[in-house]
């Protein structure tokens, strides 16, 4: 999915806000907090952001274009995921910086799913919580050793198009987990839908 905001003008958004969050770790934080369906994922997540602001709250409210992309977020990811992408840097810049952006994204990921307390691994199957635990070794990867490697004269083409793998089984795995936590949701009789009503 092609956002209305891209990764660097999140990054600037974020950086005149003065939040140290990073624009892949936030949203990744953005769709994690989207499991919280009482908590309305998307106040929450922009709640969040206005904490780390070392400006005025209703400073962050007036950035409408971080709340659309929260919107256009929560669509996605309400289609099934079929549309949805994780918001990264385009493909022309550095493979070290993307890889860096992934590792933060999954880190953010795990982290605004770990602010639902109603979202726990029981009600997840063995293959989202096996996606949880791949997410927690990316988010452990060692952006530094991948510099030495193409430093020493590694195949970049290769890695890139390990990258690549990375980056879409992100995507299936975020979508697969959120799409269990909807159903979840349901079944206790709450869903992102009734936000809109």
């Amino acid at each position: 999915m092609q956002y209305s905001h891209t990764f660097n003008e999140m990054q600037q958004d974020l950086e005149s806000l003065q939040i140290h969050y990073g624009a892949a770790e936030a949203h990744g934080i953005l769709c994690g907090m989207l499991t919280h369906h009482r908590d309305h994922g998307e106040q929450a997540w922009i709640g969040e952001l206005a904490e780390r602001s070392a400006k005025p709250r209703d400073a962050l409210y007036e950035i409408d274009a971080l709340e659309h992309l929260a919107r256009e977020t929560r669509a996605a990811l309400l289609d099934k995921g079929d549309l949805f992408m994780p918001l990264l840097p385009d493909e022309e810049e550095a493979l070290q910086a993307r890889a860096r952006a992934v590792r933060d994204w999954c880190a953010g990921f795990l982290f605004g799913l770990g602010l639902n307390r109603d979202a726990g691994d029981a009600t997840l199957s063995p293959e989202a919580q096996e996606a949880l635990r791949d997410f927690a070794e990316i988010a452990r990867m060692d952006v530094d050793a991948l510099e030495e490697e193409f430093a020493e004269g590694d195949d970049e083409e290769e890695s890139d198009q390990q990258l690549g793998d990375i980056v879409e089984y992100v995507r299936v795995a975020a979508a697969m987990i959120v799409d269990e936590l909807l159903i979840a949701a349901e079944a206790t009789g709450e869903s992102m839908e009734e936000w809109d009503e």
